[in-house]
């Protein structure tokens, strides 16, 4: 009769975990880290830590525990449930900080900026919209110079003294749509990407998004990508797990 309680209790507690680590793999993957930035950035071995070791080694703590006639086996287990709780939240806490929160155009290519690099100097001179960032899928926008050449040569030498990146400081940041000019000249050919990659995972991205008719590369901290684009306006097409050199 104790074993069945036993068995009865660990089934709950790990159907509860995995409910629990389905949502957060659901958030993960969909929304803060969406295919292919999961990939780019590496982030899967991370949640898959976080799932062995809180949502699988919960359950099966507390049923190495669960022992007839403990005194001390509601405390015991209260403590480990606590632990599961803190130990997930701090995981999701560092997936939070970690995520793209912005894909940005800085002339030659687009950089994808986590949320833990982002400099705020300046705050007044931000837009309002860039002052802070959303909770959902990473957003496109341009990072421009000053087009006063004094201002700009100014802009430039405070980004090599600052240790940070233009497309890390959001008081540069535009509406992607003003940059779409220079991405029409900047873009591409399509041909290049059969230099870098398989002629067959070139084909099946480009079905898949057949409005693209050229691309430019995302930068990113782990795996680089390609953007795919059309020519004739500068609109997005897709981000695509394609290699943007060799």
């Amino acid at each position: 009769m104790f074993e069945k309680t036993r068995v009865r209790f660990f089934c709950g507690h790990l159907l509860i975990s995995l409910i629990v680590a389905m949502c957060i793999l659901g958030w993960v993957f969909f929304i803060w880290y969406p295919y292919p930035l999961a990939k780019a950035v590496d982030v899967t071995h991370i949640f898959l830590m976080l799932i062995i070791i809180d949502i699988i080694l919960g359950p099966l703590i507390g049923y190495a525990i669960y022992k007839k006639g403990k005194k001390t086996l509601k405390m015991d287990l209260c403590i480990i449930v606590v632990v599961q709780i803190i130990a997930l939240i701090y995981g999701i806490y560092n997936l939070e900080k970690g995520r793209p929160v912005w894909i940005v155009y800085t002339g030659n290519n687009f950089d994808l900026v986590r949320k833990n690099e982002l400099v705020y100097k300046d705050r007044e001179s931000i837009e309002e919209k860039y002052k802070r960032v959303g909770w959902f899928k990473p957003q496109f926008v341009a990072a421009e110079y000053s087009r006063d050449d004094k201002k700009k040569y100014v802009e430039m030498f405070q980004e090599m003294n600052s240790g940070a990146t233009r497309a890390q400081m959001p008081h540069y940041y535009k509406n992607i749509g003003t940059a779409a000019s220079e991405i029409k000249y900047r873009a591409r050919s399509l041909q290049d990407l059969y230099k870098y990659n398989n002629k067959d995972l070139v084909d099946m991205s480009l079905d898949e998004n057949k409005k693209a008719t050229a691309w430019l590369p995302l930068i990113t901290y782990g795996l680089n990508m390609v953007v795919l684009l059309d020519k004739k306006t500068g609109a997005i097409i897709n981000i695509v797990d394609l290699r943007p050199e060799k």
